[in-house]
């Protein structure tokens, strides 16, 4: 299995498998990563909103969940009206206060600082996972933007572990027409493996890069976690594989 470490790049692949140092498994009470209860063990901050249609729609089941850079009363995407991006009623948030959020250092989002190009505001969703060695963390995701082209204004999504930051997508990526927003990549998944027993902090986020105009968008569905099978699911397994293969012999004479 290839492996990655976090860091600021952008996937360009429909899936991405890397590994990181715990797997999480569902924690005390159940982990409906499905959304379909609702966002009870989630903290978020910015616009974010648990939706059944548009401007997305859900991977699986009914509901899905929407964070956007939008403000609520600022007209970022001009002609568009103020508020038509945001969909909770609260304003994208300062990027100091999803770093403070996060637990990362000042400038953490800003992806070339040397060169001056910061994240200004966004929105993060996270909770606590008690995790267990092996097991396989995945989830889809929908990056969704208003804004074209590249550098120099590259708003992109990320997801965050222990305050470790992926970047899943951004403006320069592989991206398609969209009927709300101009642009999207369309669903896809990513997996993450864990290596060993611990707590961890999994959190998604989205900013605006270089100005506060133009919003861009992360849909979060279909969170699963799966758990390493147990020595005797592989002991059956075998003596499965086993007896077929004695009945393919038996076949052949």
């Amino acid at each position: 299995m290839n492996s990655m470490h976090f860091g600021f790049a952008a996937v360009a692949a429909a899936a991405l498998t890397f590994t990181v140092p715990a797997a999480a498994i569902a924690p005390l009470g159940g982990f409906d990563g499905s959304f379909e209860t609702g966002l009870a063990g989630w903290t978020s901050t910015g616009d974010v909103s648990l939706r059944s249609l548009g401007p997305a729609a859900p991977s699986q089941g009914f509901l899905y969940v929407l964070l956007t850079s939008a403000s609520k009363t600022s007209q970022d995407d001009f002609p568009v009206a103020a508020g038509v991006f945001n969909f909770s009623g609260t304003a994208a948030a300062d990027v100091a206060v999803l770093q403070l959020q996060l637990g990362v250092a000042p400038g953490a989002l800003d992806p070339d600082p040397v060169n001056f190009v910061s994240a200004l505001e966004g929105s993060i969703i996270q909770r606590s996972l008690v995790v267990q060695a092996g097991s396989t963390l995945s989830f889809d995701w929908n990056f969704l933007t208003n804004e074209s082209g590249p550098a120099p204004l590259p708003d992109y999504a990320f997801v965050s572990i222990n305050g470790n930051l992926t970047r899943l997508a951004d403006t320069a990526s592989v991206l398609q027409p969209s009927s709300f927003f101009t642009l999207a990549t369309g669903y896809q998944t990513t997996s993450i493996v864990f290596a060993s027993d611990a707590t961890v902090v999994l959190g998604f986020g989205v900013v605006d890069v270089s100005d506060f105009t133009v919003t861009s968008a992360l849909a979060i569905d279909n969170i699963q976690i799966t758990p390493v099978p147990e020595p005797q699911t592989y002991a059956l397994l075998l003596v499965g594989l086993a007896t077929l293969g004695a009945l393919v012999r038996k076949r052949r004479r």
